[in-house]
């Protein structure tokens, strides 16, 4: 069975509409191994799980499926309760030294947007600071046991000028602490918006910061399209997206939300990667206005089919030279000048993330 195929079987299984999961029949895959290699693949196999117990397919869903999958959604439960607990602390921490912080993606995007942290896989905590308080951010962060993993290439200054996170360890748990959603020449992303716009996410009687709808999407977005730019992608973060769609479309008018994508330079990449959602889940009927907005940027044109966009999404290796030359088409910025920087800050991006080598 293809990954056509068993992309069929998961649309099936996401939600038809904003106002509930749809219509979630039995799972009968051709292939039970290949479609559980597929899920598992694309880190999909928890929320697989996750899906069938709230739309109540567990029982019509192959036995042998449904097992291996829920192992992946136990480690998942686990994992993410560990996180939550993090957070609260890490939110107590920052609160104390009275530094801003602002949770991103991660089990606050399942919370937000599937409606439980239990929803989907998260490999670890990100946490927005503005640039001034980075010094203080990673004081905290030593202070609560973690230790730095990235390394300082020249100076610490030329390392953040040319990169938007540290990694940081505690015992199992991974942490990213962010001064930007993404670093380009190229991107102008107004950050006193995103900071002036945020919000409180409620879970159970606490409250966590989190973004805006809009610059949620926009968090999405760019993860998204990096991540296919280096060649690691998986539909992971597109199904994140189908997600989102419901919710930020009721808060959103496409055509202003374009507009401030173009001021910030990155119009063409976002109407990309929304493109690329609405293709995959064969959704543009149920969002006509980022549809329309979308394909005036041209989006639609670069991901002519599903079969491209997987290709682009598969993240596999074979893929990778493919990847990058079509995220470089979507940069706002002369071609020379993007190679340049890419050359510039090449070092420092590796020794940023040690284990991930362009």
């Amino acid at each position: 069975m293809d990954a056509r195929e068993s992309l069929k079987i998961l649309r099936a299984l996401l939600p038809a509409s904003g106002a509930g999961m749809g219509q979630a029949h039995a799972v009968h895959p051709a292939d039970t191994p290949s479609f559980f290699r597929f899920l598992v693949g694309n880190h999909l196999a928890g929320t697989l799980y996750w899906i069938l117990q709230e739309t109540g397919a567990e029982d019509q869903a192959p036995r042998e499926l449904v097992e291996r999958c829920k192992l992946f959604y136990l480690k998942q439960w686990g994992k993410n309760q560990t996180q939550l607990r993090l957070a609260r602390q890490l939110r107590d921490a920052f609160a104390e030294r009275s530094v801003d912080i602002v949770f991103l993606k991660g089990i606050f995007l399942a919370q937000r947007f599937y409606g439980s942290i239990e929803a989907r896989a998260t490999s670890d905590l990100d946490v927005l600071v503005r640039r001034p308080d980075i010094a203080r951010a990673e004081e905290i962060l030593r202070a609560a046991g973690f230790i730095q993993r990235s390394r300082v290439l020249l100076s610490r200054d030329a390392t953040i000028r040319f990169t938007h996170h540290f990694e940081y360890v505690r015992d199992s748990t991974e942490l990213e602490l962010h001064w930007a959603l993404a670093e380009h020449p190229a991107f102008r992303i107004r950050y006193p918006d995103l900071w002036d716009s945020r919000q409180q996410l409620r879970l159970g009687e606490e409250r966590f910061g989190t973004l805006s709808d809009e610059y949620a999407l926009v968090t999405q977005v760019l993860g998204a399209f990096k991540d296919i730019e280096l060649g690691v992608s998986t539909l992971k973060p597109f199904v994140d997206l189908y997600w989102m769609l419901p919710q930020v479309d009721t808060s959103i008018e496409w055509s202003e939300f374009f507009e401030r994508r173009k001021e910030e330079g990155i119009a063409c990449l976002t109407a990309a990667i929304l493109g690329m959602t609405l293709a995959l889940f064969d959704c543009a009927a149920r969002f006509p206005g980022l549809s329309e907005c979308a394909f005036r940027q041209n989006g639609h044109q670069r991901i002519p089919s599903v079969g491209e966009a997987l290709a682009l999404a598969s993240g596999k290796p074979k893929h990778s030279l493919e990847n990058r030359r079509w995220a470089w088409a979507l940069y706002e910025l002369n071609p020379l000048k993007s190679l340049g920087w890419w050359l510039a800050s090449l070092p420092f991006r590796v020794a940023m993330t040690p284990e991930r080598q362009e």
